[in-house]
């Protein structure tokens, strides 16, 4: 992936999250048809995107409170 990818994650007021991606204009139709197939796990205080056929995760992430 780019490093032009923005990621936000929103929490609400009953602990629910919202992890959204925004992928760099010119992404082709064939990476982001991968990329809709990734499964979220969260686990540990982290999230992780998986590859659900070989189980490699795909993409990590540790959100920080900064509050």
């Amino acid at each position: 992936m780019d490093e032009d990818v923005c990621v936000t994650l929103e929490i609400d007021e009953e602990g629910h999250g919202h992890l959204k991606f925004e992928l760099p204009p010119g992404t082709p139709e064939h990476e982001i048809a991968y990329f809709q197939t990734l499964v979220l796990s969260e686990r540990l205080g982290s999230i992780e995107l998986v590859d659900p056929v070989t189980h490699e995760v795909i993409y990590f992430l540790r959100p920080t409170i900064l509050h």
